[in-house]
């Protein structure tokens, strides 16, 4: 899910044409504020990736395992 999220940050919608009512990020100051966004998505990725059995064994502690 995080990595569809990294791919569809990649371009900025028009947001401004149908919501002009609301202030939007600038469009010259999307790419950098999208790289950095992208870059702690990728880092929580790898995070998770990493400390995968920790992560688990902590929500089986805590009693909050999935059900799936």
């Amino acid at each position: 899910m995080l990595t569809i999220v990294i791919e569809e940050g990649k371009t900025l919608p028009k947001y401004g044409e149908l919501y002009p009512q609301v202030h939007f990020t600038a469009e010259k100051s999307w790419p950098e504020k999208n790289k950095d966004v992208s870059t702690g998505l990728a880092r929580l990725i790898e995070h998770i990736k990493t400390n995968a059995d920790s992560i688990k064994e902590q929500r089986k502690k805590k009693r909050l395992e999935n059900n799936n």
